[in-house]
């Protein structure tokens, strides 16, 4: 794209310079008919794709934190790709943050390698000094440009002119796929780099005698050669330990891929066992494969399952988490219902996976194989060799296209195994989210409630600012305003307007922030200015948040809502007593934290002001009015009671599950409100420990606590109060023992306590990962003493959050389900007869869930995700009918197809004309 695109711009550039207007037209349309003939040729991919991207980016976007995410990936990425990095052909970020490298350290470090890594620069720019001829010399130029291009480009997010890529992934629409810039740009910085330094070299053997030249040439294959040895040591390819990028793949992996393809009749799915370990993601085998892409899928379409990949379906991968449990324990129910959901009719057994290492560690084949055999006893149905696939028997009762009259209604998609220890089947019923659904089907009888309060203990969480470079003076500013005015537009659900809004007050407070403290030399106009916007954006915020009802009566909105002006007033007080503000900005400021204050008053009814550690709230609508039985899952609480109403409620019992159950009472149609009241969660953390830790600035001096016996699955809240008048670099880190790049911290798990004279309480939520080997939290800076430490920190507690789930169901009739059968006319098309249908119904669709699975007629009410993860329907037609279920985007595939064929067919035809003439 670079190299093209410079190629195009520079030579037509110099035509109309040279008034040589024809070659400039040329140039151009050159360019126009290859870019679209390279469009009618691959319509038959580019249309499908293009429909798929543009119709998900920016849901994509959001679930990968949005920009200012992936600019903070730029940033990482691009550390060690300052230019005079890239200028000696060097800058990959793994040189730089994998200490284990196999051979980068040698280039770091040894002097003789250094000194050559000069060589190549000098040898780009002599270029430009050796053409004699205009001709020479514009090519010349081109192939710099094209070099300086890839310089500035594969540089990405790094000083000095890092600021501008970042513009560029914040401004330009789509520019965020370049998030990776040295992944995506160092290809064309080595093409103007490698045609650059061979002119060179070629100019330099041209003024050699033979003799000479022949010296010359030995001795610069050997630079070149020697400088490059890791291609022959093999150390290129070794990525770690003994894994290659160059592997002989063994005859079974093939003779697998050749029975799922050609030999295997069902369209059943594949688990394959044993999973990858949650810390890396790597499909890895002793034979030297490893890659984040799972080798079974690149053998076969069939459907594969594999656990822990490194881009999760994450509704799946709650299932397929549970599906690997029951396994292991033997529980041959559990595992039935999950190969019922996810359609799984085989596994497949890899004893060549890589499972016992020192920096990754899963489970070993052996465990699966012997459960597989001894207490499933399923048979095996292939023999590969190191691969061994075994048949599920009986096969998935549930059909991949069924009907349920029942249904579940639940708030939270972890609750599979919740449900079996209940004996609830899923399976017989159409298990969605209540509140993703705007149609509730009408006729639930088991709800499963997660506690809103819960959520609302786990939103709490550190607040970070997110980076700002153009202040509300600069003369670029209006970009930043054109982007944020776009932005607004676009959203128009009110929740996500909100959290939209609530960014931008960060944002500007960032930016005031930095006005006032970080940049001393700023005018009081200038300052003003930024307190002046704060204030229009608060107000407009206030002011939507008053006006959609819905979101005030939404107790997680209004408590986020109120962290976050709380944490505003907290900086601008910081701002109000640590700034040489002048008595207007000053005045301005005052003004300003006692309109928050207001607003943070007028929160408080609409709140739940209790104890959340102790008191759980539940808040849910139950469909139609009947008796319902309910129990609570607690998750290691002791006791707990139940306030209904006016009634406080004691269990009558509790299972060997954690189960308590409360009894039988009416409730009637709409929303209910329950308090579940449980004990006290002590505090868990053991003494402070003194502690150096690696940091990417240097070592630091950390006093850390581990949490005394943690559990994976739990969630734990860190509390402190502080204050910071010393440190400029004061780190929480949170340590799990696992290596994750160089600082072995776990990622995203950094946060800086800035300076404050006042005490300031600070929240985060701590989630282990299922390989920690510990918990520990610490905190850090160069230098720190114990007494410095001990006079900040006045508070410190590290409590689990108990997070109870309620279950309700109803003893009201449920109507038979209606019989379904379905004939597959294609993996995108099949064709669907109900009989007998006597009532609303849902039907299931087993297949992960998207939206452009179309029914037809257009009989469904509502199209939702059953189970989270697969496609259902509720559907209010009764008596006998047929339905079409396609998936729509195969219709712009076959579109793509025809154009591709008609513009190949065209191709062929001008060429045949075009000899003939």
């Amino acid at each position: 794209m670079v190299v093209v695109g410079l190629f195009v711009i520079y030579f037509s550039l110099i035509g109309l310079r040279d008034k040589d207007y024809r070659l400039s037209a040329q140039l151009l349309a050159l360019a126009a008919l290859t870019v679209v003939g390279f469009a009618l040729i691959s319509a038959y991919y580019i249309l499908p794709a293009a429909s798929k991207a543009l119709g998900n980016y920016s849901q994509q976007l959001g679930q990968m934190g949005g920009k200012d995410s992936l600019i903070n990936w730029a940033r990482m990425i691009s550390v060690g790709a300052s230019p005079l990095n890239l200028f000696r052909l060097q800058g990959l970020a793994e040189w730089y943050d994998n200490p284990q490298h196999p051979y980068s350290q040698q280039y770091l470090t040894n002097p003789l390698l250094i000194a050559i890594s000069f060589i190549w620069p000098f040898l780009i720019v002599l270029t430009l000094l050796l053409p004699k001829n205009r001709s020479n010399r514009r090519l010349a130029l081109y192939l710099f440009l094209v070099f300086l291009a890839g310089v500035f480009f594969a540089g990405g997010a790094h000083p000095p002119l890092g600021f501008l890529y970042v513009l560029l992934m914040r401004f330009v629409p789509g520019f965020t796929v370049f998030r990776s810039p040295w992944y995506k740009f160092a290809p064309a910085l080595f093409f103007g780099a490698s045609l650059l330094i061979a002119w060179t070299s070629d100019w330099l053997s041209q003024r050699l005698g033979k003799r000479s030249l022949l010296v010359f040439s030995l001795l610069w294959l050997a630079l070149i050669l020697g400088y490059h040895f890791p291609f022959f040591t093999g150390e290129f390819f070794r990525w770690k330990d003994n894994f290659s990028t160059r592997v002989a793949v063994p005859q079974h992996v093939f003779e697998f891929g050749h029975w799922a393809t050609q030999e295997k009749q069902d369209n059943l799915a594949i688990l394959v066992v044993p999973p990858a370990t949650r810390a890396w993601n790597f499909d890895l085998y002793d034979w030297g494969y490893l890659s984040f892409y799972p080798l079974p899928r690149l053998l076969t379409n069939q459907p594969i399952f594999l656990g822990n990949e490194a881009k999760p379906i994450v509704e799946e991968e709650q299932l397929l988490q549970l599906a690997y449990r029951s396994l292991l324990d033997g529980d041959q129910a559990t595992f039935a219902k999950i190969a019922s959901l996810l359609q799984i009719g085989y596994l497949l057994v890899r004893q060549d996976f890589a499972a016992d290492l020192d920096w990754v560690q899963t489970e070993s084949f052996v465990k699966y194989q012997e459960a597989l055999e001894k207490s499933f006893r399923f048979p095996q149905e292939k023999d590969f060799g190191d691969w061994l696939v075994y048949k599920v028997t009986p096969p998935p009762p549930v059909a991949k296209i069924y009907a349920v009259t029942d249904s579940l209604l639940l708030t939270d998609n972890r609750f599979y195994q919740d449900l079996f220890d209940q004996g609830v089947d899923p399976t017989r019923l159409a298990v969605f989210d209540e509140s993703k659904e705007a149609d509730q089907f009408p006729l639930a009888s088991h709800l499963l409630v997660n506690c809103l309060t819960c959520e609302i203990e786990k939103e709490t969480g550190f607040i970070n600012f997110p980076p700002v470079m153009l202040l509300p003076d600069s003369p670029f500013y209006f970009l930043v305003a054109h982007q944020e005015a776009k932005q607004n537009r676009a959203i128009t659900a009110p929740k996500q307007k909100i959290y939209h809004q609530m960014g931008l007050l960060l944002r500007h407070m960032a930016e005031l922030r930095r006005m006032m403290l970080d940049v001393p030399y700023k005018t009081d106009s200038a300052r003003l200015k930024s307190v002046a916007l704060f204030q229009k954006t608060f107000n407009e915020t206030e002011q939507y948040f008053w006006d959609h009802p819905e979101l005030v009566q939404d107790r997680l909105i209004t408590e986020k809502f109120r962290q976050y002006l709380i944490f505003q007033q907290e900086e601008l007080q910081m701002c109000f007593l640590q700034s040489n503000m002048s008595s207007d900005v000053k005045e301005n400021v005052k003004e300003l934290i006692k309109h928050l204050d207001t607003v943070v008053s007028k929160l408080q009814p609409y709140l739940f002001n209790h104890d959340l550690a102790i008191n759980k709230l539940f808040v849910f609508a139950v469909p139609v009015g009947a008796n319902y039985e309910i129990s609570a899952k607690l998750s290691g609480a002791v006791a707990a009671s139940l306030v209904i109403g006016d009634q406080t409620i004691t269990p009558s019992g509790a299972s060997d599950n954690g189960w308590l159950d409360f009894g039988q009472f009416w409730l009637s149609p709409g929303e209910h409100q329950l308090i579940l009241q449980i004990p006290p969660a002590p505090d868990l953390t053991t003494d402070w420990q003194f502690i150096e830790k690696k940091f990417a600035e240097g070592t630091k001096n950390c006093f850390s606590k581990r949490i005394e016996a943690f559990e994976r699955q739990a969630d734990y809240k860190v509390s402190l109060r502080f204050k910071n008048i010393l440190y400029e670099n004061f780190t929480y880190y949170e340590d799990e023992g696992l290596e994750s790049g160089t600082y072995f911290f776990k990622p995203n798990a950094l946060a800086d306590l800035q300076l404050r004279a006042r005490e300031a309480d600070r929240e985060f939520l701590v989630t282990p990962s299922q390989e920690a080997q510990f918990f520990e939290i610490g905190f850090c800076a160069e230098n720190l003493t114990r007494q410095d430490f001990d006079s900040m920190m006045t508070k410190i507690e590290v409590k689990k959050i108990i997070s109870p789930l309620l279950l309700m169901k109803g003893d009201h009739k449920i109507t038979p389900r209606p019989t379904v059968a379905f004939q597959k006319i294609s993996p995108t098309k099949y064709q669907v007869t109900v009989s007998q249908a006597a009532a609303p119904f849902s039907l299931i669709f087993l297949q992960r869930f998207s939206p452009d699975w179309k029914l037809s007629p257009a009989v469904a009410k509502n199209h939702f995700a059953a189970y989270s993860f697969a496609n259902g329907w509720l559907i209010d037609q009764v008596g006998d009918f047929q339905l079409t279920l396609e998936y729509a985007p195969q219709k712009i595939f076959y579109l793509g197809g025809v154009v591709s064929l008609i513009t190949f067919i065209a191709c062929l035809l001008v060429l045949k004309f075009k000899k003939g003439s």
